[in-house]
């Protein structure tokens, strides 16, 4: 996703969240290859013409281990979001509501 027109509303979703669950931690700066990935994912309803669910996942790499395992789910259909690792659910904070809307649009 390196380059993609997408890759700066990601970056600003993805530090919000970081920061909203932490604030006292700095959030990632950037997505790469293998600390801080991310993917986007959708289920096509059965007319096969509009998306039903879209997903932003926040993916983190693991020290000395070559597994990736999801952190946050963004549900972009209800605007939830699950921290998986602390199998907490809350709503998208609010300053990033309309960028989560043109990822979804997207």
């Amino acid at each position: 996703m390196s380059g993609h027109s997408m890759l700066p509303l990601v970056v600003q979703v993805m530090q919000c969240i970081y920061s909203t669950v932490n604030p006292e931690r700095p959030p990632p700066f950037t997505v790469d290859n293998w600390w801080h990935s991310l993917s986007l994912s959708y289920q096509v309803d059965e007319s096969g013409r509009e998306p039903s669910i879209v997903i932003l996942n926040l993916r983190e790499g693991e020290p000395d281990q070559p597994t990736m395992n999801t952190h946050f789910m963004i549900n972009l259909n209800t605007m939830r979001v699950h921290d998986k690792f602390q199998d907490h659910r809350f709503p998208a904070p609010q300053e990033i509501l309309s960028v989560l809307g043109e990822l979804r649009e997207y």
